[in-house]
């Protein structure tokens, strides 16, 4: 699944997103294995904040300060997210 989000297709890349993201959590593995990896950062991270489990804020906020841009506003996002999920 996580090698679909590399698809130079976009419906098989939004298909991918949105199975990991209704998968909730048992899909956290996953998403963290690929952010090891350096793939799709700014898409992993904001799945990772869609999934909405507040463990993983401490992940989000290591990419706030990255020196990419689109990294770093997807970290941004992401932690939004989980906030507002919080509340």
């Amino acid at each position: 699944m996580i090698k679909q989000l590399d698809s130079p297709e976009e419906t098989l890349r939004m298909i991918a997103g949105t199975l990991l993201t209704q998968a909730g959590s048992r899909s956290l593995p996953l998403l963290r294995e690929a952010l090891e990896r350096q793939q799709n950062l700014p898409m992993l991270l904001t799945m990772i904040g869609d999934v909405g489990d507040l463990d993983q804020a401490s992940l989000l906020e290591h990419y706030v300060g990255d020196e990419r841009s689109d990294v770093a506003k997807a970290a941004r996002e992401a932690l939004r997210v989980l906030s507002s999920r919080s509340k």
